[in-house]
């Protein structure tokens, strides 16, 4: 194995020729290339989807008709025929057509009978799935069943701690992550994961106490994103989403009742001004809104 100007270069044995080889991944385009000097045989093709390269593997061998060694650098991709793909993708129609409880159900069947093929990645992909097309609830419910299935998985166990934080289940993030973090020690992510849960539980426990003169600065529009006081409470909303109670854990920054993935921080100008919001999550990124944008 060796790298020229960014292909691999390698051959199974001494007495076969290199094959060069590469692929493209941009989401929704997915490409692969591969091909021989000596053997004067290669092929290359062109996807417009982020399956594309599910197939790699079997497009190049039936068209130059040898093994490809860079097959190895696609481990992530899975074949299109791989029993455990061909089962999540049943598992995503039956959760998108016929509900909830078809899929869980459908997902348990798959458990009992099929555990080989119902590894933790099964569980952590299909979970990703629905946490994408706007069903967390059934991501929640769909990882812990496969972390009680899989126990020493930390990938299955820091998934059902993602999945607790974002439902607002504090102790049951907590719980996973500390057994993801003892699964993988040193891991920082997990070690975030773990600190940011700990400050919302402590921070529950004592929240600040604003006057309403203080909690009404921070009712308006941030572009997307809105603020309303009512009943004493601030709410936060983004459009098309639903609507959270914010609990004050400092002066200007907010948990979301609910939803522990999430903060919110307002920032004031020099004249005291609230003039704009910053989201905050659980992974270390940040995003913020200017008030009154469009």
């Amino acid at each position: 194995m060796a790298w020229g100007l960014g292909c691999g270069l390698e051959r199974s044995r001494a007495t076969e020729p290199f094959w060069f080889w590469h692929w493209g991944d941009n989401g929704g385009f997915r490409d692969w290339m591969t091909g021989s000097r000596e053997r004067r045989s290669a092929v290359v093709y062109f996807t417009n989807s982020a399956e594309g390269l599910s197939i790699a593997e079997a497009v190049s061998s039936l068209a130059v008709g040898a093994a490809q060694p860079g097959f190895g650098r696609l481990e992530e991709y899975e074949r299109y025929d791989l029993p455990r793909r061909i089962a999540r993708k049943d598992l995503e129609r039956t959760f998108s057509r016929e509900g909830s409880e078809a899929g869980l159900r459908r997902y348990r069947e798959l458990q009992a009978k099929s555990p080989e093929v119902a590894d933790a990645r099964l569980g952590v992909d299909l979970a990703s799935f629905l946490d994408k097309t706007g069903k967390a609830a059934e991501a929640y419910a769909v990882v812990r069943l496969c972390a009680e299935s899989h126990p020493a998985s930390p990938e299955a166990q820091a998934k059902l701690g993602e999945a607790a934080l974002d439902a607002g289940d504090y102790g049951a993030a907590l719980s996973a992550f500390q057994k993801a973090a003892a699964l993988r020690p040193g891991d920082s992510d997990l070690q975030r994961d773990l600190q940011w849960t700990r400050e919302a539980i402590e921070a529950r426990k004592r929240l600040v106490a604003l006057p309403a003169a203080a909690l009404r600065r921070f009712a308006g529009d941030y572009g997307p994103r809105h603020i309303r006081l009512e009943g004493g409470d601030l709410y936060y909303q983004r459009e098309g989403r639903p609507s959270f109670r914010l609990l004050p854990m400092a002066a200007d920054t907010f948990l979301l009742d609910g939803k522990g993935s999430f903060r919110v921080r307002f920032v004031t100008g020099g004249d005291g001004q609230v003039v704009k919001l910053v989201g905050v999550y659980s992974d270390g990124s940040t995003d913020e809104s200017p008030r009154g944008s469009g």
